[in-house]
């Protein structure tokens, strides 16, 4: 079959010409590895000297000018969500070697999660349905990410975590999901979906059973044999990389400006101003290259998966 490559990179352009990105990493796979890729536009955001299509300057911080750096294949882009595929891979490694009951309550790994609680008619309800590792996986938990609070339970939440990093005591990842806990779930465990912080606890069951750190995990049995020498989580990205991190841009007036990228470990706004090193997010926390994620996409697509058991990635 005949692949016009051509096409594909005029509409890398258009994107960039919309407004929708100042840049883009184009990545096609499939079983035999990464066969195309290309990039286009640039990295950060451009401020107001320079038009759309990147001719120009662009100023940084200190009111200086400086070449604006372009997309390649060593650009570093937040993963975001696409870090829980990650997440599901590593519990999968562990339950294949028995160490992760998919049917089992969460709080077999984390007692907290034995009484937990829903929110229902503006009260706070024990939980009927049980809370089993499966609901994290499809989200069905009832856990969101707070985007309503009507009781004001994750905002006192957050609280807690500010409150005690402000004494000293940081949080690590199964700190944070033993706290999220006592946050009442917005629906009973298994009744519907919701997009939310699932596969956060789901991380720290991994840490858990594991006895390592999801950093620590993810990088001895995901990154390190497929090769994925640029992923990381975003507080352990080296420093000599980090000017190749992408920034985060939005298009005003016909020009790509930079806007602050959201609060670490966990991009809600609930959390901002919230930086615990050691709170790994399985739901969000990796950067890496778009190169890297196909290499870890395309090897779901090899008869030889380096990672789980062929009945596995058909289960996943």
């Amino acid at each position: 079959m005949k692949r016009d490559w051509a096409k594909l990179v005029e509409n890398q352009k258009r994107i960039i010409e919309s407004g929708f990105s100042s840049g883009n990493a184009l990545i096609c796979g499939g079983n035999d590895g990464i066969f195309f890729e290309n990039y286009e536009g640039f990295m950060q955001g451009i401020d107001a000297v320079t038009d759309c299509n990147g001719s120009g300057k662009a100023g940084n911080t200190a009111g200086n000018s400086t070449d604006p750096l372009p997309v390649t294949r060593d650009t570093i882009f937040h993963l975001y969500s696409m870090t829980k595929a990650f997440t599901v891979t590593a519990a999968l490694m562990l339950a294949e070697q028995g160490l992760i009951d998919i049917d089992a309550p969460v709080s077999r790994y984390i007692k907290e999660y034995a009484d937990v609680k829903v929110r229902k008619n503006g009260r706070a309800e024990p939980a009927v349905e049980i809370l089993t590792v499966r609901s994290l996986f499809t989200m069905t938990s009832g856990l969101s990410y707070f985007l309503d609070d009507p009781g004001g339970d994750a905002r006192k939440f957050a609280e807690r975590w500010r409150k005690d990093i402000a004494a000293g005591n940081s949080w690590d990842t199964v700190r944070f999901a033993r706290e999220l806990a006592y946050v009442p779930l917005e629906f009973e465990p298994g009744e519907r979906y919701r997009y939310g912080l699932s596969h956060d606890v789901l991380g720290a069951i991994i840490e858990l059973v594991s006895g390592k750190t999801l950093d620590a995990f993810f990088t001895d049995s995901i990154f390190r044999p497929l090769g994925m020498d640029n992923t990381f989580f975003r507080q352990k990205l080296p420093a000599s990389l980090e000017p190749k991190l992408a920034g985060n841009t939005v298009f005003i007036n016909g020009r790509y400006q930079n806007i602050p990228l959201p609060p670490k470990p966990i991009p809600v706004p609930l959390f901002e101003g919230i930086d615990s090193s050691a709170v790994f997010s399985g739901g969000s926390g990796l950067v890496g290259t778009a190169r890297d994620y196909g290499v870890f996409l395309s090897e779901f697509l090899r008869r030889d998966n380096r990672l789980l058991k062929p009945e596995t990635v058909s289960f996943m």
